[in-house]
């Protein structure tokens, strides 16, 4: 017996058809146990009696499909086998053409049950995109193969089905980019279908068919001086001159072997990697290969040594384990490794270290919200982009900043007639400054330009984040909104992590560890990990602070517990309170100057207690 999920929704094997009880056994099947309440809540939130609607449907299971189901009375589980857990499993394993295989149509296709809520609707539709989305990705990956091997046709059949593929996202522009490439070179007519598609997007493809060939080997590094599978992004790079030229030269010093770029949400790590990326590629520092390897859609560490693998075109055969596969590869090359979004991977971080130990010549660039905290790891801490002089009144002085600068130039994608002018500029400089220079946050505000007008967009970002956010289909998930951004971030914290968080929102302009132990409970381990996350910051004086966004973003998950809210309120007055009463002494015995700046330092915690 086993349950497909894949084009559809049923047990094979058996005749049990009945809808709302196979689909709580697909979400089992793909989510692991759950608590009865939770089940019940969210499939019957609706329904007069949840509890009873779910102990329904566990007796619909257990008459005509039995042991299916563990049930300890508390948690369900279920023992069955499932297609789609099969697919991920095939991925997880490097086994492409078995989970092209599985993938026998969109997940759940054709299901929705009545009565289904919005969350249960929410996984339904967000699970179908994200498995179409990795189907998608192999079946590129096979097509390149195909096409490095010379079966062009082949290629482009695959492609023509990852173009198609039921249930899929609308492509990224890469995957259009990768597709419109291989169909070309295969001679398929639904090349011009994808030229089409790409131009409304406002990338223009063009190339001939035997460009496409040409570039069909450069991809898997057969036909490039320099092999590479570096891609260009489709918007032009802003700024940061200072740190391309410090990663430049940190990357040419030889004991440098792993430098991480570590950042808080949509500060542009990715970008700013990218680009030094290709500066290496193309001043011939790292002759041997640069290969960009994504880890976002990773689920383990184990998987790792696989997406490095791919990204070279390696193809992993035999029981030899990959990673030891992936070193032989490597050899005495002098290759630049760029792995990006590794900090839900950090288990794993073993790897990067036995890879560099036993290949000299290779460098691996990382990028990561919180260090790896390796031996061999250098760290470059990223910020802002820089914001124009206070109060700046020329034009032409604020857009020299890269802030400004970055503003102008997205604006400009959304409102060809944009321009930085005397009358917008103190908002556009606003909006910036509210933001802090993030560079993700700064490129959501100024596509709102076909709509709003500066002084608006900094009026509304200063009421609601809701405004951070961008509908475009071709660009990724993570960076669709500030809050897809922060929820990366905050799914990868501990419970206790989360709570002190959301807690330290009570403070305002910084507190101090004092502060926030005797408010939060925050131990100093816990401090030290927010910091590592970039989810607070240390001030040149020891006191902590936190971005504007973050803030805002944790303060929303606070309001969601009222009882935690008042709690930690109530802790905040009390500690101020009593922290002020001790300064007393001090201001009458020769200590006013300290004290005053005490005071000072916290004027605004103390009016708010």
């Amino acid at each position: 017996m086993r349950l497909r999920t894949l084009g559809g929704l049923s047990l094979e094997g058996v005749r049990f058809q009945r809808p709302k009880p196979l689909l709580l056994l697909a979400y089992l099947a793909l989510e692991g146990p759950r608590d009865r309440p939770y089940l019940a809540e969210l499939f019957w939130r609706a329904a007069a009696r949840p509890r009873a609607r779910l102990a329904t449907a566990l007796w619909q299971l257990r008459q005509g499909v039995p042991g299916v189901l563990e049930d300890d009375g508390v948690r369900l589980e279920v023992t069955l086998p499932c297609d789609a857990g099969e697919f991920l499993g095939a991925l997880e394993r490097h086994e492409i053409a078995r989970a092209v295989e599985l993938y026998r149509g969109a997940f759940l296709e054709g299901v929705m049950p009545a009565g289904c809520g919005v969350e249960l609707e929410e996984w339904i539709y967000g699970t179908r995109e994200f498995l179409a989305s990795r189907a998608r990705a192999a079946l590129l990956e096979l097509a390149e193969t195909a096409a490095a091997g010379g079966a062009l046709e082949e290629a482009a059949q695959r492609a023509e089905q990852a173009y198609l593929l039921p249930g899929a996202p609308a492509a990224e522009p890469d995957e259009l980019e990768r597709v419109h490439r291989l169909l070309f070179a295969g001679g398929s007519s639904r090349a011009a279908q994808v030229r089409s598609e790409a131009a409304e997007l406002g990338l223009a493809l063009r190339v001939t068919p035997e460009e496409a060939r040409a570039q069909l080997q450069e991809v898997v590094g057969g036909g490039s001086k320099c092999p590479h599978n570096l891609l260009r992004p489709g918007t032009s790079f802003v700024g940061r001159a200072l740190q391309l030229g410090e990663l430049s030269a940190y990357l040419a010093r030889l004991e440098v072997r792993v430098l991480t770029i570590v950042g808080g949400p949509g500060v542009g790590k990715t970008r700013l990697a990218t680009e030094v990326a290709w500066r290496q590629l193309e001043r011939g520092a790292s002759p041997d290969g640069v290969y960009f390897v994504a880890l976002d859609a990773l689920s383990s560490p184990e998987a790792i040594a696989m997406s490095i693998a791919t990204a070279m075109g390696l193809e992993l055969s035999g029981a030899e384990e990959p990673l030891a596969q992936v070193a032989r590869a490597l050899g005495e090359n002098r290759v630049l490794l760029v792995l990006d979004n590794y900090e839900h991977l950090l288990e794993g971080a073993g790897l990067v270290s036995e890879l560099v130990r036993s290949r000299p010549q290779l460098v691996v660039l990382v990028t990561s919200r919180e260090r790896l905290n390796l031996a061999e790891e250098w760290v470059y801490v990223l910020d802002g982009l820089a914001l124009p002089a206070e109060d700046t009144r020329e034009v032409a002085v604020a857009e020299a900043s890269e802030s400004m600068q970055l503003f102008v130039e997205r604006a400009m994608h959304a409102d060809l007639a944009f321009r930085l002018t005397p009358e917008n500029l103190a908002s556009v400089e606003r909006i910036c400054r509210l933001v802090e220079g993030v560079p993700l946050a700064i490129e959501l505000a100024a596509g709102w330009v076909r709509l709003m007008t500066p002084a608006e967009i900094a009026a509304a970002l200063e009421q609601n984040l809701d405004l951070l956010a961008t509908e475009m289909r071709n660009v990724p998930k993570r960076h669709r909104s500030m809050r897809a951004a922060f929820e990366h971030s905050w799914r990868l914290l501990s419970a206790f992590e989360r709570s002190v968080l959301r807690q330290l929102t009570v403070f305002r302009g910084g507190f101090t560890r004092a502060a926030a132990a005797r408010v939060t409970w925050a131990t100093i381990p816990v401090l030290a990990s927010l910091v590592n996350k970039s989810l607070l910051r240390v001030l040149p004086n020891g006191r902590y602070d936190r971005h504007f966004l973050l803030y805002q973003l944790a303060r929303e998950k606070l309001a969601e517990l009222p009882a935690e809210e008042a709690e930690a309120r109530e802790r905040h007055s009390w500690f101020f309170l009593e922290w002020l009463g001790s300064l007393r002494d001090a201001l009458w015995e020769g200590g006013q100057r300290e004290a005053l700046a005490a005071v000072a330092a916290d004027y605004k915690n103390i009016v708010d207690a």
